[in-house]
């Protein structure tokens, strides 16, 4: 069992990465950190699970599977996230 606020918030990385011959080298081009929430519902009385990407469900706030009261949730723990993530670009440019 995980307690506190932060245990339901995840993250997926897309990453581009470029192979260039014939010099044989690598490089990440971008990363980008897509802040995720596990979600999980009822739909026609079987258990639905997701993995919903939280700064566009935010967004849109269009979701009929989530209840209005989630998205303020949702949002709290996207500016946790973000924060988060800022912090460990302060700590990495040190």
């Amino acid at each position: 069992m995980q307690l506190g606020n932060s245990t339901n918030i995840g993250g997926i990385f897309s990453v581009n990465i470029r192979q260039r011959f014939p010099e044989k080298t690598v490089e990440i081009t971008q990363v980008e950190a897509i802040t995720t929430s596990p979600h999980n519902s009822q739909l026609n009385n079987r258990l639905s699970f997701r993995v919903l990407p939280i700064e566009a469900v935010v967004n849109r706030q269009k979701d009929s599977l989530i209840p209005a009261s989630k998205y303020r949730v949702l949002k709290r723990q996207l500016v946790e996230m973000k924060r988060h993530l800022n912090s460990l670009k302060e700590i990495r440019a040190l």
